[in-house]
């Protein structure tokens, strides 16, 4: 899934200005990846990506995408 994981998140940052305005149906003003660790119980998690979204309507969330394999564990 490493090499998979890889292409899609390159996939992602390449068109992630389209896909943000496409799922928020607004017009994007900045879209900044965050490389973000999150603590679950004793194991530290890495998430695959974060997007701190800024949409000219003055909305300011942020998108989380997970990508899983069927080896996934």
């Amino acid at each position: 899934m490493a090499r998979m994981d890889h292409i899609l998140k390159s996939w992602l940052d390449a068109g992630i200005h389209e896909v943000m305005a496409w799922f928020f149906d607004a017009e994007v003003e900045t879209v900044t990846s965050k490389n973000v660790e999150l603590q679950a119980t004793l194991e530290q998690v890495i998430t695959d990506k974060i997007y701190d979204v800024l949409l000219k309507d003055g909305r300011n969330p942020l998108f989380h995408v997970e990508f899983q394999g069927r080896t996934t564990h």
